[in-house]
């Protein structure tokens, strides 16, 4: 067991040491000249009248709001369907439980035929359900809504084209997370860490939102939310739909574009988990840090810990925002500057 706990010992040793030497190559890679942004755009012109737009607001919010009763209704049937075909499955047990005892006795008893009866119903009503929940699934198809984009100038949205496609080529960087709720970190010496706040994010693979609830003749850009809520913009129109478990009505604004608002700053985040391949690390604390950053030196197994330059996006509109860490600088960067030509 000894010699085993040595080789382990090395092992680790030499993977600490491989760690080491890759952080320090990264850091070197991003080098002191590394720049951080914080940059802002607002005043996006508007395109359509204010008549129109109340037009438009009361058919988007009447639509969504008769989907959120047939998404009620869906959920309803979902669950009586759920506890029908239990029950049946149920039932298949007892009847042949009650099956075999009337052919051991060499007799017959009543109670099979009631439970392969009942078995039998619950089935059936299951199967009714699955095809009212599969027209009801249909008739969501109906419930759409077109937006008419002939008020935008054909130059104007050949540069909306240009801010959707950078866009979806944001999804090609390492990594792109979700950013979630900022907690500040009160007791830092208790914590043992220089960070300052403690982030919430989830890393998600894929930027595109599958919405098929407003269309036009050109592809909006979406941007996730805290759950399934999302931000949807078309040149002119903002859509902002928020998280609705309960499919409650009225979850849903709509905004002129003078109430958007595109953030892009630089932040500085302690990469405790996944290191991006196209993140720049610009510095490295450790996992056991004094306030000014030093190693904590009362720990052995005290690792060094990167930190990563990620470029933040985020939307917002009155009462509706959402963030994004982005790795790649270079894609983060190109999508605000494809926004900024739509407001020059």
């Amino acid at each position: 067991m000894g010699m085993l706990d040595d080789l382990k010992k090395m092992h680790d040793q030499m993977q600490n040491y491989m760690q080491e030497k890759e952080l320090d190559k990264r850091i070197s890679e991003g080098g002191p000249e590394y720049k951080m942004y914080d940059m802002s755009l607002k005043g996006f012109p508007c395109i359509y009248p204010n008549d129109l737009l109340e037009s438009f607001r009361k058919k988007v919010t009447d639509t969504y709001n008769q989907r959120m009763e047939i998404f009620s209704e869906i959920n309803k049937l979902e669950r009586k369907k759920k506890n029908f075909l239990s029950c049946g499955c149920m039932s298949v047990g007892v009847f042949i439980v009650a099956a075999g005892i009337s052919c051991i006795a060499k007799s017959f008893y009543a109670a099979p035929v009631i439970f392969f009866s009942l078995m039998m119903l619950l089935i059936i009503l299951g199967f009714v359900f699955s095809s009212k929940i599969k027209e009801l699934k249909n008739s969501l198809m109906e419930k759409e809504v077109f937006l008419d984009l002939n008020y935008a100038q054909e130059d104007y949205l050949q540069k909306f084209k240009d801010a959707q496609k950078s866009w979806i080529d944001v999804s090609k960087s390492d990594a792109v997370f979700l950013v979630g709720n900022r907690e500040n970190i009160e007791d830092r010496v208790k914590e043992r860490t220089s960070a300052e706040a403690r982030i919430n994010r989830t890393r998600i693979g894929n930027l595109l939102v599958d919405t098929t609830f407003v269309n036009s003749s050109l592809s909006p850009i979406v941007f996730k939310s805290s759950g399934d809520g999302y931000i949807q913009v078309f040149p002119g129109i903002i859509i902002a739909v928020f998280d609705n478990p309960n499919y409650e009505p009225n979850h849903i604004r709509v905004y002129l574009w003078n109430d958007l608002l595109v953030d892009l700053f630089s932040a500085r985040f302690v990469e405790n988990e996944y290191l991006p391949k196209d993140a720049n690390v610009i510095d490295y604390t450790w996992k056991y840090a004094n306030l000014d950053g030093s190693r904590d030196m009362r720990y052995n197994d005290n690792s060094r810990i990167p930190i990563v330059k990620y470029e933040e996006i985020s939307v917002s509109t009155a009462d509706c925002k959402t963030a994004f860490h982005i790795s790649n600088e270079s894609f983060a960067l190109k999508f605000f500057e494809k926004m900024a030509a739509l407001i020059s």
